[in-house]
């Protein structure tokens, strides 16, 4: 998987293509940050691997403060390696945005 320009769209994402892409966003060595869109636009940052746990299509993230985010197969509108206030276009560019989109 390329290293700066990576991305999944989530259409019709299988709950095995979802643990596939989240187990090798959180094994990479080194770790970096991730960001998960859910559908209606909510953002999250995944900021540490130890922090998600995936199992059979289904995810909780532990956010710092330890609030859980819940999330599965269904809920993912798109996964991008790049923080949460990266803009990605249709053809999955990334482009840095100054303004942070994070509804949590």
């Amino acid at each position: 998987m390329p290293t700066d320009h990576w991305f999944t769209k989530a259409t019709d994402m299988t709950a095995e293509n979802f643990t596939n892409v989240l187990d090798g966003l959180r094994q990479m060595q080194p770790f970096h940050i991730f960001t998960v869109e859910l559908h209606g636009g909510r953002r999250f940052e995944v900021d540490h691997p130890g922090a998600l746990v995936v199992r059979d299509g289904v995810a909780v993230f532990l956010a710092p403060g330890g609030m859980p985010i819940w999330f599965d197969h269904e809920s993912v509108n798109q996964i991008f390696r790049a923080p949460v206030n990266t803009e990605v276009d249709e053809r999955g560019t990334l482009r840095r945005s100054y303004a942070t989109k994070i509804g949590i």
